[in-house]
């Protein structure tokens, strides 16, 4: 064989190689061409088709929920997406930081700019919308409360005074950011577990997990220590924990 023709076959196998050789989670997810962000786009447009539903009709009637066969909505798949992708990426976050103050460095940019930009947003929508005088809206305790508990993410209000109070689901004013303390949550249990040591070994992580799990199928979910008493929380946090 000439050594044009070997190259060329080399270049071949490479090719054939790499499309079919087997790649660890950890070396797909390094830099960011790992489609992330396609992942993100499809679950934020399940939870926007879901929330358009609940909101234009009220009882959730949307196709994706009667296709599961009244088990899930758009919304929660999308959510336990998001939170799947979270664990897998603040974790790989907390390892590759190495210092607690760093770490908590990141998560706060990471979810405190978008957040209050996000709720001055609401705020101003419900300036226009709201069916009360723009100066008490403005001067009422319910704005302050929307204002500033969002703003830090706990508690949640889902209310602000006098907008939207004829939707079919009345009042309702970003509730999506429900799941911004269990998020939180799990970044100290992130934080916790790490300072343990408990990712040093897969072998031990595996075993808190199925511990949890344990403890979760044994006892009322409204018994755990989860900071947000939603239905669907704890099935956030296990999701998470996934993904870590």
């Amino acid at each position: 064989m000439s050594t044009g023709t070997a190259v060329r076959h080399e270049d071949r196998t490479g090719w054939l190689t790499g499309y079919t050789r087997s790649y660890l989670l950890a070396d797909l997810s390094v830099g960011r061409a790992n489609n992330f962000n396609l992942l993100r786009f499809f679950a934020a447009s399940l939870v926007i088709v879901s929330h358009c539903s609940a909101i234009a009709w009220g009882q959730n009637p949307e196709f994706i929920w009667n296709y599961m066969g009244h088990l899930e909505t758009g919304g929660s798949i999308g959510v336990l997406i998001f939170f799947a992708i979270s664990g897998f990426l603040v974790v790989q976050s907390f390892v590759s930081r190495g210092r607690l103050k760093y770490f908590f460095a990141a998560r706060a940019l990471r979810i405190y700019p978008g957040l209050v930009t996000a709720v001055i947003y609401s705020v101003i929508i419900g300036a226009i919308a709201t069916e009360w005088p723009l100066g008490q809206f403005l001067r009422d305790h319910g704005t302050r409360r929307f204002l500033i508990h969002n703003s830090m993410a706990y508690p949640i209000e889902f209310g602000l005074p006098g907008v939207f109070e004829h939707n079919p689901l009345k009042g309702g004013v970003n509730g999506s950011l429900w799941t911004l303390p269990v998020e939180i949550q799990m970044y100290l249990v992130v934080a916790a577990f790490g300072l343990l040591g408990i990712f040093k070994a897969k072998e031990t992580y595996n075993a808190v997990f199925v511990g949890f799990l344990i403890l979760a199928a044994s006892v009322n979910s409204e018994a755990l220590p989860i900071i947000a008493k939603h239905p669907e929380a704890l099935r956030m946090v296990i999701a998470f924990l996934c993904g870590t």
